[in-house]
């Protein structure tokens, strides 16, 4: 009888410790699978450490190379015009000849390094890797989310993820270069402004002209259309065969209505319709405004670092020449003089101001924004961000709130449908 009564206790016990062994087993087995997956992303953090700290030192270094140079370059510029001047007023003709030569010396002397200085642009150069040691403390940041968040929550961490974390790495070497040599570094003085590209390009991404199914363009149009329509109305072109590559992502597979408003279910990645017409809204409007402004700010900055590196030398150069005949005419005195002033005030404009700098800012406030472009044209879903992630940092990253962003979108289609141009930026940051 005893036996009879404690039997079903004994096999809830049996049971119990089953589930507990299997629970275990799974865990293990997880944890194996992870392993090695995880190894490689603490090896590519230790690489992404080692890349911040050579950077950080490369900064300082360039920094203080713009310091030195500029100091250094103004003060012979400044003697060699103040030789000059002694020469003005000396009349005998071993002292004249003396202070002439020296002179000449000192200006060609800061003419040379200022030719350097120009060409290699250390203020520029020290914003370079100021942005490189910033962006690789994001990814760091980035890297190390996804692993606590793959063990935590028992997401399987893949290859494709050290791949990512890879030509991430591998893209921004491209981009912010250590050597000065080799033709590795970036053009200081291009043509024109082009906005700095430090991600890998998207390979997934539908080509202009077909789509996978090798359809024309005006039909994959069409299709995206009538699934948009239908998505309008909380239908689905499943029934109807293959859905188009570019409405693939937006096709739900089931929707529920709450409260009179249809609400997507998380095959979507957290994104709708409702989201992804507000984020192309606001990017419009970064296309339109920021943008623009940006390309307008970085031509106008490029121009002016040009003239003055132009300017500087041809100074210096003209006090050379103009020191080796003080003392023959009254006029031709003035001319090292002058010159020498002159090019101390444009030196000093050009890298105690930081144009160069200041024009490396405007390109990588450009590649920002085309990041942020190149991030809503993705059209696989999986490959995105959660959309509702997504959106928060989106408005974070423009100086805005959720609400605020949402305000814009929809200002921003009432201007475009009234045919008038938005009165504000998108971006309250910067």
């Amino acid at each position: 009888m005893v036996i009879k009564e404690n039997t079903p206790k004994i096999l809830k016990n049996i049971i119990e410790t089953i589930k507990i062994l299997h629970d275990e087993s799974e865990e293990k087995i997880y944890n194996s699978t992870n392993y090695n997956t995880c190894i490689k992303l603490y090896a590519i953090l230790e690489a992404i450490c080692d890349r911040i700290e050579m950077h950080n030192n490369i900064r300082q270094q360039r920094e203080n190379w713009n310091i030195l140079l500029l100091n250094s370059i103004n003060m012979i510029t400044l003697t060699a015009s103040t030789m000059s001047c002694i020469a003005c007023c000396t009349d005998s003709d071993a002292p004249l000849l003396s202070l002439k030569l020296s002179s000449a010396l000192l200006f060609s002397a800061a003419t040379g390094m200022l030719l350097v200085m120009n060409k290699i642009q250390p203020s520029q150069l020290a914003e370079e890797q100021r942005n490189a040691t910033r962006l690789f403390k994001k990814l760091h940041t980035q890297i190390q989310n996804k692993i606590s968040l793959g063990c935590n929550n028992n997401n399987n961490l893949s290859e494709s993820d050290v791949r990512d974390a890879i030509e991430k790495i591998l893209a921004m070497d491209k981009a912010f270069p250590l050597p000065l040599l080799g033709g590795k570094m970036i053009e200081k003085f291009p043509s024109k402004y082009e906005a700095s590209n430090w991600w890998p390009k998207n390979k997934t991404r539908v080509p202009p002209r077909t789509d996978r199914s090798g359809e024309s363009k005006f039909d994959s149009w069409w299709k995206q259309f009538l699934a948009r329509l239908y998505l309008s109305y909380g239908r689905s072109l499943d029934y109807w065969g293959p859905v188009p590559l570019g409405t693939r992502g937006l096709i739900p597979k089931k929707k529920t209505r709450v409260n009179n408003k249809m609400e997507i279910n998380e095959s979507n990645n957290g994104w709708n319709l409702e989201l992804e017409n507000e984020m192309k809204e606001v990017i419009e409007v970064v296309k339109r405004k920021d943008i623009e402004d940006y390309e307008r700010l970085g031509n106008i900055a490029l121009k002016i670092n040009k003239r003055l590196a132009m300017l500087g030398p041809l100074l210096t150069g003209l006090g050379a020449i103009g020191s080796s005949f003080v003392g023959d005419e009254m006029l031709v005195n003035f001319v090292p003089v002058f010159a020498g002033a002159l090019a101390t005030v444009v030196n000093s404009f050009e890298h105690g101001g930081q144009v160069g700098m200041v024009f490396e800012m405007y390109r990588n406030c450009g590649g920002f924004f085309e990041l942020l472009e190149e991030t809503i044209e993705e059209r696989d879903l999986n490959r995105r961000e959660n959309g509702e992630v997504f959106e928060m940092k989106f408005a974070l990253s423009l100086g805005r709130s959720v609400m605020e962003m949402r305000e814009l979108a929809s200002k921003s289609a009432s201007c475009r449908s009234e045919g008038c141009e938005i009165d504000e930026f998108a971006n309250k940051l910067f």
